[in-house]
């Protein structure tokens, strides 16, 4: 599981982070990353009070960008935690509904 974390901007530049597009989303979110990742990757999607929404654990690596399907998820917003290898990323998400 992943500690309390209480900022994104610690030792690495904001250039490192991954990029989750379209924010505010609808049915899906893009991921990409700026550098490789070779090994194992959670993502974990909370709401405000930290409960866990959404969790995909991947095994295989790939390049730079990941699809992501969040039609499950109601209206609100959301944290995306990513760890990929040694990095730990998390990202404010959210998650539009047109009614």
């Amino acid at each position: 599981m992943f500690d309390k974390l209480t900022s994104v901007n610690n030792a690495e530049s904001d250039n490192n982070l991954p990029l989750i597009y379209p924010n505010p989303a609808q049915d899906y979110v893009d991921i990409e990353f700026n550098e490789s990742c070779k090994g194992s990757l959670t993502i974990i999607i909370s709401n405000n009070l930290g409960q866990i929404i959404k969790r995909e654990n991947l095994n295989q690596a790939f390049t730079r960008t990941l699809h992501l399907e969040i039609n499950d998820l109601q209206a609100g917003i959301y944290t995306v935690h990513l760890k990929c290898e040694n990095r730990r990323y998390s990202q404010r998400l959210v998650v539009q509904r047109n009614y």
